[in-house]
């Protein structure tokens, strides 16, 4: 794993959302960079800093029933079925042709 990898995955491995292989080969390329090493240690602390500054407020009731039923109104919309959307360009030319 190269230092540009590293850093693309490093918010991910922070909050545990990698695979094992994946871990481990940030873990060891850890062990070996100081630079990225030292990189991780500052966005660690970091976000420790703002996890404790920041007050968690949970969203008003009226925002999250608001939420909610706009939610429940897109999942009951019809949604064209994929096998039409992909049927629809491959038939244009027979139709126009007819």
């Amino acid at each position: 794993m190269d230092c540009e990898s590293l850093r693309s995955y490093l918010v991910d491995y922070q909050h545990g959302r990698l695979g094992p292989e994946l871990r481990r080969d940030m873990d060891a390329h850890l062990e070996g960079c100081e630079a990225c090493a030292h990189e991780r240690a500052a966005d660690a602390a970091l976000a420790e800093a703002l996890d404790r500054r920041l007050a968690h407020r949970r969203a008003p009731a009226s925002l999250t029933a608001r939420v909610e039923r706009l939610l429940a109104v897109e999942r009951a919309a019809p949604r064209p079925r994929a096998w039409r959307r992909a049927l629809i360009p491959a038939l244009a030319p027979a139709l126009a042709a007819w």
